[in-house]
């Protein structure tokens, strides 16, 4: 990657070439069992954590709906906790770097967060009233932050820097069944009771918690090294930093402004699919389910496209495309077209993180991750409420729940135009097909063989 004087950013060039410090030791620390230990902790914890992610971002408005009509109060309601996450985030991202404990750097943090979340979800029924959903929601948005952030971080810790994007696809893949099984399983008890919904997703969060406490061993060598390491660097430092890199910087404002212009929708969406397309809880979450499936069945050949495209077109034509296809769910009244347009920008995603994603990851130094994710996390945050409570005023003033996709489409639009800056080297215009072939079967290795002689981690 270059930055404004054409060279390569610091670091780069031996990230992909040779060992992290330290690498060479981890093949000592951390055996194969441990690592498919790992592997399994992570993906039981992400499936433990999708009830709570589809109810507290969507289904949540319904509750708070029976005690509000207000667009812009339910969209409160799911989202006060965004006025102090700019400042949560930073200081669980930049303790959870520096942290030496026994237990593991991000394991504490991921563990007390699942719990976190588990119980405030299911304090939902037994809120009573406009207000405590207000805080039970900011709580579990809490909970969700401890988890979230140090979980981003802890996968190239465990696995090593040049696995980092493999091993995030083998535990998506590897997590697809429990995922569908969890949202099936919450979708049933939503047709028999919407409360117990709640219980049973809480439940699961912390079930998840306690089996990642016991299940996730972090690699202990590394931790003491990265934690002095983040010390020795203040957040004026690591944000002079992260500005002296236009590449990086670019991928990050467009990757902000995107998710910015989408935060709209999560807080209404149920409440629009009953007000234009005509149908309950009960069918939009039946309708997430086969959604998944096809978005699934299309992911083979949105990683190819991905492999295959310039990354500098691909990513403009793709935002570009996400744009459109939000102008065109003004106009659909049924839940079809607008599941079948999802899948469509599922794949366009899709391309998009195969063919950046796969740059950033060599972009962002191990030791600090989640501070770096925490920052952008946090000025994305500050933008979405922007985007939040304008789309509700936009509902609530022309009484049209339609107006939810105008925010989205401006800000993939704004992305297009942001990727235009992109300055790849042309050695970087396409990932390294054979590079992420080796370590797309290194990952798999870890989870489903009994042993492997590949590439230990960090390789």
């Amino acid at each position: 990657m270059e930055t404004d004087t054409g060279e390569l950013l610091p670091g780069e060039d031996h990230e992909v070439d040779e060992l992290l410090p330290g690498e060479d030791h981890e093949v000592d620390e951390l055996e194969h069992r441990v690592q498919k230990r790992n592997f399994w902790a992570l993906v039981w914890s992400q499936a433990a954590s999708v009830g709570y992610g589809a109810l507290r971002t969507s289904f949540l408005a319904v509750i708070v709906a029976r005690y509000t009509s207000s667009a812009l109060a339910i969209s409160f309601a799911v989202t006060a906790n965004r006025f102090f996450q700019p400042v949560v985030n930073p200081f669980i991202g930049r303790h959870s770097d520096k942290t030496k404990s026994r237990h593991g750097r991000r394991k504490p943090f991921m563990v007390v967060g699942l719990i976190s979340m588990g119980l405030s979800i299911a304090a939902v029924p037994i809120a009573g009233g406009y207000w405590p959903l207000v805080a039970i929601a900011s709580a579990g948005s809490l909970g969700a932050a401890a988890y979230r952030i140090p979980r981003f971080s802890v996968t190239p810790e465990i696995f090593g820097q040049k696995r980092w994007a493999a091993m995030g696809v083998a535990i998506g893949a590897a997590g697809v069944i429990p995922n569908a099984v969890m949202q099936g399983f919450s979708n049933r008890t939503w047709e028999q009771d919407q409360e117990l919904t709640f219980v049973v997703a809480g439940i699961a969060c912390v079930t998840g918690g306690i089996l990642l406490a016991f299940m996730m061993i972090e690699p202990a060598e590394m931790q003491a090294a990265h934690a002095e390491a983040v010390s020795e660097h203040s957040l004026r430092e690591r944000l002079a930093e992260m500005r002296s890199h236009r590449n990086l910087m670019v991928l990050m404002l467009a990757g902000s402004i995107s998710a910015i212009g989408s935060q709209g929708i999560p807080p209404l969406y149920v409440i629009y699919a009953g007000e234009v397309l005509g149908v309950g809880g009960k069918t939009v979450a039946a309708a997430a389910i086969f959604q998944g499936v096809a978005i699934a069945a299309v992911a083979g050949p949105a990683v190819w496209v991905g492999l295959k495209a310039d990354r500098h077109y691909a990513g403009m034509i793709c935002a570009a495309s996400g744009s459109v296809l939000c102008l065109v769910a003004l106009i659909p009244s049924d839940i079809v077209t607008i599941s079948a347009l999802g899948v469509v920008g599922a794949f366009a995603g899709i391309v998009v993180a195969v063919s950046l994603g796969t740059v950033v990851v060599l972009l962002f130094p191990r030791e600090m991750l989640a501070e770096m994710a925490a920052i952008w996390s946090s000025g994305t945050v500050l933008g979405s409420l922007i985007t939040i409570y304008g789309t509700g005023l936009m509902v609530d003033y022309f009484s049209n729940y339609r107006l939810i996709w105008v925010f989205p489409a401006i800000g993939f639009a704004g992305s297009s135009l942001v990727l235009r800056r992109l300055d790849l080297p042309e050695r970087h215009r396409r990932p390294d097909i054979k590079d992420l072939k080796e370590a797309m079967n290194s990952a798999f290795a870890q989870g489903f063989r009994r042993s492997t002689t590949q590439e230990q981690p960090g390789e």
